[in-house]
């Protein structure tokens, strides 16, 4: 079983993609679920994220497209 997950962030949206062969979907669509329910990441790694995004924010609020 195998996967690729990943995100994406602006100023008005968010997204998240999920690569899987179509045989593993099921399993892995579970487990995306839990993971979005019931994290258990580091605190010190939410902040981590949270200042990156904010700072991805100002940047294309500074510049926009």
């Amino acid at each position: 079983m195998g996967a690729s997950l990943g995100g994406d962030t602006a100023s008005d949206y968010f997204m998240m993609s999920l690569k899987t062969v179509s045989a593993d979907f099921e399993s892995i669509l579970n487990l995306l679920a839990e993971i979005l329910r019931s994290p258990t990441f580091p605190e010190e790694q939410i902040a981590l994220e949270k200042q990156l995004i904010c700072q991805s924010i100002r940047s294309q609020q500074e510049q926009p497209v």
